[in-house]
């Protein structure tokens, strides 16, 4: 038998055309859908971040109520002039905690999908890490408030506050140096809380 040798290589010159152009297409369609992923990740992290921004700057406006808060306490500790049930008030609203939730969830994602190489740029991916590596500080500046709160507030409410009298309007423990110093550290955390924001 004889072999067609023209007809042989131009079918194996078929045969490898027609696998170099797959898998280009291949590579071509892999770096599309990789690029839509990355967009995709960008936007949602995007989002997150304003969404976090947006929570932070509410938070700040309510550490700065609370400040003033504080102050008219501890100016009523110095000379008693507001009504005691106006103050007394404000310290409960004092009381309220301010809590952050990192918003990480598109971070997450990217990191567990194994599809944090789509972010090819270093410079980005540093950025990327430094902001999400600031969530761990800004938590330790919340954590403080949350200390003083647990350890110390809660447990002047519980052990200094007479609330049968103060439903009979006697509100001495507003008074309290006690009262004062947890307040002058609250203040200084929300100080630190405003700042880290």
């Amino acid at each position: 038998m004889k072999i067609n040798w023209q007809y042989t290589i131009g079918e194996i010159l078929i045969v490898i055309i027609g696998i170099t152009i797959a898998f280009s297409l291949d590579n071509w369609n892999a770096t599309r859908k990789g690029k839509i992923s990355k967009t995709n990740y960008l936007k949602d992290m995007v989002g997150d971040i304003e969404e976090e921004i947006a929570h932070l700057e509410s938070n700040n406006v309510e550490f700065q109520k609370k400040l003033r808060q504080i102050s008219g306490i501890l100016k009523y500790q110095a000379m008693p002039s507001s009504r005691p049930d106006t103050v007394s008030s404000a310290l409960f609203d004092v009381a309220k905690v301010v809590n952050f939730t990192p918003k990480n969830t598109a971070c997450q994602t990217l990191i567990n999908s194994g599809d944090f190489k789509l972010i090819n740029q270093l410079e980005l991916r540093q950025k990327i890490e430094e902001h999400y590596a600031l969530h761990a500080l800004i938590l330790q500046d919340y954590e403080r408030q949350f200390k003083i709160h647990e350890k110390y507030l809660g447990d002047f409410f519980i052990q200094q506050l007479d609330y049968s009298a103060m439903r009979n309007g006697h509100f001495g423990f507003l008074e309290s140096n006690l009262l004062g110093n947890i307040l002058q550290s609250l203040y200084g955390t929300y100080l630190i809380a405003i700042q880290g924001s």
